[in-house]
């Protein structure tokens, strides 16, 4: 069985990199993905602003996907035990990552 392939450590940002085009990226490091508005066009001034939005926004939450991981991580280890204040916290705090402000 091949081996399982992970995903490239935290922390990513997200950035804008061309006009309505935003990189995923570790800080330092060559983009590892590329988000777009649905329908792009040539000029981006064409572009429609609630898609440009909702792009923006999908980058911003991929970017926080190592963090959203290590919250439910924290969730599902603290579980039993009960002690689950910390494991909220880096929920709040991942979900402020990945919103909307």
């Amino acid at each position: 069985m091949p081996e399982k392939a992970t995903h490239l450590p935290g922390p990513w940002q997200s950035r804008e990199y061309l006009p309505h085009c935003w990189a995923i990226e570790q800080p330092g490091h060559m983009p590892h993905a590329t988000v777009h508005p649905r329908i792009a066009h040539a000029d981006p001034e064409d572009d429609d602003p609630a898609d440009v939005r909702v792009a923006a926004a999908n980058a911003r939450l991929i970017a926080a996907a190592p963090n959203l991981l290590a919250a439910c991580r924290a969730v599902a280890d603290n579980w039993e035990t009960g002690d689950l204040a910390a494991a909220a916290r880096l929920c709040a705090d991942a979900a402020r990552e990945a919103g909307d402000e």
